[in-house]
């Protein structure tokens, strides 16, 4: 009982911690959402353009990103998301790596045990997990910043259901993302053994 009520503990803590840090987009377009990182993945719903949806994050190259509303969550485009930003907004697919949006792996028997059980293409997911899968191309940054373009009228983007909490994070500053350390050779022995003399 007790090992039970530290689990509820653990994922109320986990589920308030990811509250806390929540990143809320919009479609910037009527978009596909699909059940995984690529257009060929099955279609689970479609959203219209201006629906509010929480940023679960992005795979790794920032072009797909997972999206949840209504107790349903799925993959999008990230050219077709938008960020709210300094009274404007950015497009998630430029600007992902300088807001700071998480990278998060897809696993899809993990992914469609969670969400998907009750879809008609969930038995076949044997098959789709052994769809090959090119992997994602590295993330370019764009030849300018990412351009903070006007919001849309406020009747594009409409209010937020209730019980989901306004869009109030602070702001992250537009930087470009942390360079990777280029790798380096070893650094020379501090000993080395004496050379042995000609005789």
């Amino acid at each position: 009982m007790r090992a039970m009520l530290r689990w509820i503990a653990l994922a109320a803590g986990i589920g308030l911690a990811a509250a806390a840090h929540a990143q809320y987009g919009f479609t910037l377009r009527d978009v596909n959402v699909r059940a995984g990182p690529d257009r060929d993945f099955p279609l689970v719903a479609w959203l219209p353009v201006g629906t509010v949806v929480l940023l679960g994050g992005c795979i790794d190259g920032w072009r797909w990103c997972e999206v949840r509303w209504d107790d349903q969550r799925g993959f999008v485009y990230a050219g077709f998301l938008g960020y709210p930003y300094e009274g404007g907004y950015v497009v998630v697919r430029d600007a992902g790596p300088y807001l700071g949006l998480a990278l998060v792996p897809f696993v899809l028997e993990t992914y469609w045990g969670a969400w998907y059980v009750t879809r008609p293409w969930y038995h076949h997911r044997r098959a789709w997990a052994a769809h090959p899968m090119p992997p994602p191309p590295p993330w370019r940054p764009p030849a300018h910043p990412p351009q903070v373009r006007p919001m849309p009228p406020s009747a594009f983007v409409p209010p937020l259901a209730s019980g989901v909490p306004p869009i109030t994070n602070p702001v992250p500053p537009l930087r470009p993302p942390a360079a990777r350390p280029a790798p380096s050779s070893p650094p020379p022995p501090a000993f080395a053994p004496p050379r042995p003399q000609p005789r």
